[in-house]
């Protein structure tokens, strides 16, 4: 007879499905360790892995945050740029976005001695770029305003406090210029960096230092002179993007013969040394080495116990399944 609605047990046949889930469940209860165990083992592997790739992840996030301290976050940088080869730069379909800074002078105040410090107007994704955006206050708009990093403020000092007056001597090319200025914002300065950056607004660059139409090389004069900060779709292989640009540009436009740099903090923050066919066969093969150790240590886990489960179950259903057969 089979199995279905109106199925009877033979005089012979004992129905074995409500003991044969007691003996599960108590075979559950009774290997209690052994499930806790295998859990475990999971759970610890599971957070190794997590951990490993946290701690490689965290310090490459590091490392990167100090290079960016010092080449800042913009994807590349072309520097002495006139008026005019800025504007075929912006125009540019290669790039996702271009801002500039443009140099006015040196600030030559007897506290900033030991402390280089450059005078520049900025556009907000300049400023951003090299973090040195206001983090107190904003960047300045009037011709009496500036914004300075802290440690110009120590040097000075002066207090960290909006409205402040702030005495600055700027040498633009030679030439000394002399002011009084209102504190219009500020941010933390990082003590490493290659210089400290005093914003001024475009107005008073216009006065002192007016936009560049003739190439540094030629004339020699600094002031006025574009330097261009460029981001790219993408943060990865920067440098090929750059070419792209160049070729775009084009030789007429004289920016090959520029300084152009590709940020080596872009991508995993590793310079472009430091990556090469090695560094990428050495982390393919320790990562492969991780992953088939942690799978070993699962697999082996869940092995042992499946195969003494189906073992026990298999014996204590044999009978049951030899009665199946004789039916």
């Amino acid at each position: 007879m089979k199995r279905g609605e109106g199925y009877m047990t033979f005089p012979f046949e004992n129905n074995t499905n409500a003991a044969v889930k007691k003996l599960a469940a108590q075979r559950l209860r009774a290997d209690r360790g052994k499930n806790i165990f295998v859990i475990l083992a999971v759970v610890l592997t599971t957070s190794l892995f997590a951990a490993l790739f946290a701690v490689a992840g965290g310090f490459l996030d590091q490392n990167k945050q100090v290079m960016q301290r010092y080449h800042g976050t913009a994807h590349g940088n072309i520097k002495f740029l006139t008026k005019e080869q800025y504007d075929l730069l912006a125009a540019c379909d290669t790039p996702e976005s271009v801002y500039y800074t443009r140099v006015v002078g040196m600030a030559v105040n007897e506290e900033l001695a030991k402390l280089s410090t450059e005078v520049r107007f900025a556009q907000d994704g300049s400023a951003g770029s090299m973090l040195c955006y206001p983090s107190v206050g904003v960047m300045p708009q009037e011709a009496d305003e500036i914004a300075v990093s802290t440690l110009v403020l120590e040097a000075l000092g002066l207090p960290c406090e909006l409205g402040t007056t702030v005495p600055l001597h700027i040498s633009v090319d030679g030439i000394l210029y002399e002011r009084d200025f209102r504190l219009c914002g500020f941010w933390e300065g990082y003590v490493r960096a290659g210089a400290q950056m005093v914003w001024v607004s475009e107005a008073y660059a216009d006065e002192i230092a007016p936009a560049a139409h003739e190439s540094v090389y030629t004339t020699g004069i600094y002031g006025g002179i574009f330097c261009a900060d460029i981001y790219f779709p993408s943060e990865w292989n920067v440098e090929a993007q750059m070419n792209d640009l160049l070729v775009e540009l084009g030789e007429q436009s004289g920016v090959w013969e520029l300084p152009v740099k590709a940020n080596p903090a872009c991508g995993m923050g590793l310079s472009d040394g430091e990556i090469d066919i090695t560094f990428i066969l050495a982390a393919v093969m320790l990562l492969s080495i991780i992953v088939f150790v942690g799978y070993l240590i699962i697999y082996n886990m869940f092995s042992i116990s499946v195969a003494q489960d189906v073992q026990f179950f298999g014996l204590m259903l044999l009978p049951y399944a030899l009665t199946e057969v004789n039916c």
